[in-house]
């Protein structure tokens, strides 16, 4: 890219350039590559070696003896998103820039904040029932149906309409319809599906079988669905943070296009009981998979 070429990109680019003086590390960079991958371009840039404030620029550079390969490419394989990448190093006004060239997604219909105020009704009641089902010590040593029972009937008892063993969707061997584990319904439509099952250690084939049922079961496209874990193990702590990498990498049937570590819903935080989510690109539109972590004694 020449000077000139550079020079109008910054000028026009707008929220679609991002122009950093000095950024090495990796994760930042690939930040703010799904930054520019969302806007309203049909390309995105991140630019490093140079400072932009409002309409003035400034062509600062970077040391040659930085690897900036390394770095990009580092970048490139922690994005979360589908998207096309390319860069190039070059030479302008003598000093050394990187262009990070990212072709933009398609625009997602994000959940709105009526369906969010009804998403954070709903988990703030499958959290109590939780922090319920934790004080219970008959259900310490229970299986995965007695515990599912139990926050079925709190569920139930807080006005929901929930069902339980319903079949829908597909079995995981495709040959008949499956069993969902707890579904909650309002006027007779799917609300949220509940997949849950009892982990005493990061059994990850056990937890993959899980997680591919929500998307055999859901056959509409709920704006959120839950997959709740009673977690049986010595270090809570240490399994959460593994979960975490897990989910992060994992394949899903549907583009993930963000995630969080440390979802709070209502001010709700307990040490013992841990909330992440996942967001992903369905048609068009933003659905939500929480995880809730449960720790049991």
């Amino acid at each position: 890219m020449t000077s000139e070429e550079l020079k109008e990109l910054i000028v026009l680019g707008n929220n679609d350039v991002i122009c950093k003086q000095f950024c090495l590390l990796p994760n930042q960079v690939s930040t703010y590559i799904e930054s520019v991958a969302h806007g309203c371009q049909k390309y995105g840039y991140v630019i490093i070696g140079v400072i932009k404030e409002k309409s003035n620029y400034c062509f600062c550079g970077f040391d040659k003896n930085i690897n900036m390969d390394n770095v990009v490419q580092s970048a490139i394989k922690q994005v979360r998103i589908k998207t096309d990448i390319s860069y190039e190093v070059c030479n302008v006004e003598g000093r050394r820039i990187c262009i990070i060239k990212v072709r933009t997604c398609e625009r997602v219909s994000e959940v709105n904040s009526a369906d969010l105020c009804k998403i954070n009704e709903v988990l703030r009641e499958v959290l109590s029932a939780c922090v319920k089902l934790q004080a219970n010590s008959l259900y310490y040593g229970a299986t995965e149906d007695q515990r599912n029972d139990y926050i079925r009937d709190i569920l139930d008892t807080a006005g929901y309409d929930v069902k339980d063993q319903t079949r829908r969707g597909l079995s995981p061997n495709g040959k008949a319809a499956g069993e969902v584990d707890i579904l909650i319904k309002e006027k007779d439509f799917p609300v949220t599906l509940i997949e849950a099952l009892n982990l005493n250690s990061l059994n990850t084939a056990y937890l993959d079988k899980h997680i591919d049922k929500i998307y055999d079961y859901d056959t509409a496209g709920n704006k959120f669905n839950i997959i709740l874990l009673y977690v049986t193990v010595a270090d809570f702590a240490s399994f959460c943070e593994k979960y975490f990498q897990h989910i992060e990498r994992y394949s899903y049937p549907f583009e993930m296009i963000l995630i969080n570590e440390n979802v709070v819903i209502d001010n709700i935080s307990y040490s013992d009981i841990k909330v992440m989510k996942t967001v992903h690109n369905r048609n068009q539109c933003e659905t939500i998979l929480y995880h809730v972590c449960v720790l049991i004694k």
